[in-house]
């Protein structure tokens, strides 16, 4: 069973790693990699002779989830959600049969998971608690039954965190209280030690520290993982937005200039990243008095135009945009 899996993990790197050109070929950071296709053509099969088991369904979900996160995108809406009630359906069946097998368990409870995180993104926070306490209820009878499953406490971990960071949105769900930090140190100890899920916990405990006002923590494990993938983006953001919310602007505006050159360089590009490093560009250039500078970027940022299920991960940022470009108007003189 562990070989198997091994081989799925192998699966689901390939599909959050790559990226498919238009010609077929795989592509890493803009180049093809025949290599990697030829992986991932022979992921693909082994995925189709499962005949999408649990884990199957499990680990497609996992892969477009990734995709979408990266693109800031609800493109794959109705088939990530297809594949998380496919993986449930059968999981809980298998479940019926088999109650204490804790590999079931675990890729049942991380379909309802990913629901519950994904619907997070997006703010639906009633049916996203409600998939989460299900995903929860599961990882907990795992580490009841073996707690040196540590990749269970991704999921624990990240429901004790946001549950109480959301409390006051949450006040109906069952035993919920102040647990951010027991939900921070799980995650510690997950990107630490977990054997499938170090770096999605990594990545979730350094948007955590940002979101807590914990810079420096969150800057360490954007710097320790880019070491690993010094072309990851989401650890480039969160470096980037650390640095900002430090008031090292000079770091900070280097790094979002990257970042929207390489949005822009891509055959894929629906300019959500790159609004959002308009968004961060524009906040950099009017703390340092940059008006026209600051004016610029709000402009650049609210010519783009996006389509329903884009609009979702953009509305946020192009208000914030419109906001900050009102905020810079009454000092922003035309250079003459």
């Amino acid at each position: 069973m562990r070989h198997r899996l091994k081989t799925w993990t192998l699966i689901l790197v390939l599909l959050c790693c790559a990226v498919p050109h238009a010609g077929g070929m795989v592509m890493i950071n803009g180049r093809e990699d025949r290599e990697l296709d030829a992986k991932m053509k022979k992921g693909m099969d082994l995925l189709f002779r499962e005949n999408f088991s649990a884990v199957g369904y499990f680990l497609t979900a996992a892969a477009l989830d990734a995709r979408m996160y990266f693109y800031l995108s609800a493109d794959q809406e109705a088939e990530f959600m297809k594949n998380c009630e496919k993986a449930i359906e059968i999981g809980e069946a298998l479940t019926q049969k088999n109650p204490r097998d804790t590999w079931v368990l675990f890729f049942t409870g991380g379909a309802y998971g990913y629901i519950g995180t994904f619907q997070t993104r997006y703010k639906r926070y009633i049916t996203s608690f409600r998939n989460g306490w299900s995903g929860v209820t599961l990882l907990k009878q795992i580490h009841e039954m073996d707690n040196t499953f540590v990749d269970v406490l991704y999921g624990l971990g990240l429901y004790d965190y946001w549950s109480s960071k959301l409390s006051k949105l949450m006040w109906w769900m069952p035993g919920l209280g102040d647990k951010r930090e027991e939900g921070i140190n799980q995650l510690k100890r997950v990107a630490s030690e977990g054997y499938y899920t170090s770096q999605p916990a990594a990545a979730n405990l350094m948007w955590i520290y940002i979101t807590e006002n914990r810079q420096q923590e969150g800057i360490d494990i954007a710097q320790k993982m880019l070491q690993k993938y010094p072309s990851n983006r989401i650890f480039s953001f969160g470096l980037a937005e650390a640095y900002y919310y430090m008031g090292q602007y000079d770091k900070s505006e280097r790094l979002f200039r990257y970042i929207l050159d390489i949005s822009d360089s891509e055959d894929f590009n629906n300019n959500v990243n790159a609004l959002h490093c308009h968004l961060f560009l524009a906040r950099i250039y009017e703390k340092n008095k940059a008006w026209h500078s600051a004016m610029a970027e709000c402009r650049r940022g609210l010519k783009y135009r996006f389509n329903e299920t884009d609009d979702l991960a953009a509305k946020e940022n192009y208000a914030d945009l419109k906001n900050t470009l009102d905020r810079v108007k009454g000092n922003y003189s035309p250079q003459r």
